[in-house]
């Protein structure tokens, strides 16, 4: 299926449900793995303002700081350095083996305050990263079931999320 004869779902003339799934996904999944709220973009500067790291060092070291929220995509990491590198926030040298990013001075006044330590010490826990996850689930369910194309069973999907949206909203109401 075209991307261009995808049917729009919720509201009529309403945003595509699978255009929305990558803002989602940021905000509920990306900030799982973000210090103090930064997303992958603040903790990728974080990490490179201690010290010059490989993609793959920055992976395993996000997966490492960030227990039980997964490892970050490459297809996540190196779109990101590129685009850093592109704004002169980075640079890189690949002469000894693997390409190693290194913050330029402009990429040292964009590192965003706070850093890990403060992270440790507020940030969200595992109840709440628990919650984000199964929102990331929720999110990639209902993408799912709209590339399907199954008007039927895309109106239930509604359905059940109107539902959950309520209950959600009663829970914030309770006192």
């Amino acid at each position: 299926m075209k991307s261009t004869d995808r049917k729009r779902w919720g509201v009529p003339g309403g945003p595509d449900l699978l255009d929305l799934v990558p803002d989602l996904l940021d905000q509920f999944v990306g900030g799982a793995y973000a210090p103090h709220g930064q997303g992958m973009r603040g903790t990728v500067l974080l990490l490179l303002a201690e010290a010059p790291h490989t993609g793959a060092a920055l992976i395993e070291e996000i997966a490492r700081r960030r227990p039980g929220t997964g490892r970050p995509a490459a297809d996540e990491v190196y779109p990101l350095l590129q685009q850093l590198a592109d704004e002169g926030l980075v640079t890189s040298d690949a002469q000894d083996g693997p390409r190693t990013y290194t913050l330029t001075e402009k990429g040292r006044e964009a590192v965003p305050e706070g850093g890990f330590d403060r992270a440790r010490r507020t940030g969200p826990g595992a109840r709440t990263m628990e919650a984000h996850r199964l929102m990331g689930d929720v999110v990639m369910a209902a993408g799912r079931l709209a590339w399907s194309g199954d008007e039927q069973k895309m109106e239930r999907a509604s359905e059940v999320l109107a539902d959950t949206r309520r209950k959600l909203y009663a829970l914030l109401a309770e006192d």
